[in-house]
């Protein structure tokens, strides 16, 4: 790769950086990553009050709860590895 290559990948990736759009992807996939972080927690949390609780029915709802939360950080999870593809791509 010759000098002049690498300067304009350089200029590239400064424009890239610099760019609103992909600010605006940063902070969309920052804001999905603390929400992913609380749904582990959460999905943590009922994992827990599953074990101790005895009575059927609330088990039954909380692993309607549990299954629902891991479902849907499961899809947010595979949105944001899309996010990171597409800022990686730009």
């Amino acid at each position: 790769m010759s000098l002049f290559d690498k300067l304009d990948k350089l200029l590239k990736n400064v424009q890239k950086f610099s760019s609103s759009e992909y600010q605006e992807q940063r902070q969309h996939a920052q804001s999905m990553c603390d929400a992913l972080k609380k749904m582990k927690k959460l999905e943590r949390r009922l994992k827990a009050e599953l074990e101790d609780e005895s009575d059927p029915e609330q088990k039954a709802q909380l692993q309607q709860k549990l299954e629902l939360t891991h479902l849907q950080r499961k899809k947010g999870m595979e949105i944001l590895k899309e996010v990171h593809r597409k800022m990686k791509e730009s």
